[in-house]
């Protein structure tokens, strides 16, 4: 996941996303597909189960957070750069 660079227009949408209740936020963690798309919980085959779209996945929300924690350490190291770490919690 830190596929966007820290100055990207779209990483704002994409963290409004993670927080979202209607599309990746559950109370279990972060959703592997939007609740919002067409095939969420939208079975393969009759026979075949969702699997991956829409139960939480341990794997998915591992790389959100680590993904969070880059972005949060190049954002501080930004800041402290511009004389404004103290705007940033240790």
């Amino acid at each position: 996941m830190r596929l966007l660079p820290p100055e990207s227009p779209a990483l704002g949408a994409t963290l409004a996303a993670l927080g979202d209740p209607g599309q990746l936020w559950s109370a279990a963690g972060l959703r592997s597909l939007s609740a919002a798309s067409s095939l969420y919980r939208a079975r393969n085959t009759e026979h075949d189960a969702p699997y991956w779209r829409g139960p939480v996945w341990l794997n998915v929300n591992f790389l959100a957070l680590a993904a969070l924690e880059h972005y949060a350490r190049v954002r501080c190291c930004g800041l402290l750069g511009l004389g404004l770490g103290y705007m940033v919690a240790p």
